[in-house]
């Protein structure tokens, strides 16, 4: 059932890509949000008669209680289509911290905790300015082809 609202998403994300504009992301995520609810609303129920089957104190309880207590909070990216299914990429950017954090504690001094510090506000840096000029490159390709003329 998750897998298949994954596959939803996907889908969505690749209809928006051939349209090449963001809002065409924000509106295929909103039609395809309408199948997706009626997965997430088969998940809970299941959850919920899961939660009277099972004993209190097994894993499966215990992470369908979990889910259940945070309902309304997994649900809301089926309301605004601006918001991603998951939060990986946000993860994805505190996995570097984490890992930075880790390599610190081998740093061998103070002095050489403030040296990695450095060099780590120096790669945050880089990965936004990069970000932010891919960013800029692809607007610049999509005004491009509109003032030329082009469409697909």
């Amino acid at each position: 059932m998750i897998q298949a609202l994954y596959k939803i998403e996907r889908g969505a994300k690749d209809r928006a890509e051939k349209k090449g504009t963001d809002t065409a992301l924000f509106q295929e995520r909103k039609n395809a949000r309408r199948q997706s609810q009626k997965l997430v609303q088969e998940f809970f129920a299941q959850c919920r008669v899961l939660k009277e089957s099972e004993r209190p104190s097994s894993p499966v309880a215990q992470a369908v209680s979990y889910a259940l207590n945070i309902e309304e909070e997994l649900k809301k990216f089926l309301k605004d289509s601006r918001l991603n299914i998951d939060n990986n990429p946000a993860e994805r950017l505190n996995r570097g911290i984490a890992i930075i954090r880790k390599n610190c504690l081998f740093a061998g001094s103070e002095a050489g905790g403030q040296r990695l510090a450095i060099l780590l506000f120096i790669r945050c840096n880089m990965q936004s300015k990069r970000h932010l000029l891919s960013q800029m490159a692809r607007r610049r390709s999509a005004a491009f082809e509109f003032h030329s003329g082009r469409t697909d």
